[in-house]
C-alpha cells in the first residue's frame, strides 16, 4: 500500500509542475496577446 502511495504522490508531483508550466505558458501568451492587441489598435 505505501508503494501505491509513492506512486501516487509521485504522478501528482509530476502532474502539479506540469499543471505550473501550463500556467505559465498561458500567462505568457496572454501578455503577447495584450501587446499585439495594442500594436494593432494604434
Amino acid at each position: 500500500m505505501s508503494r501505491d502511495i509513492g506512486k501516487l504522490y509521485g504522478e501528482y508531483s509530476i502532474l502539479k509542475e506540469e499543471n505550473r508550466v501550463l500556467k505559465q505558458n498561458l500567462e505568457n501568451m496572454r501578455f503577447k496577446n495584450q501587446i499585439l492587441d495594442t500594436i494593432y489598435i494604434e
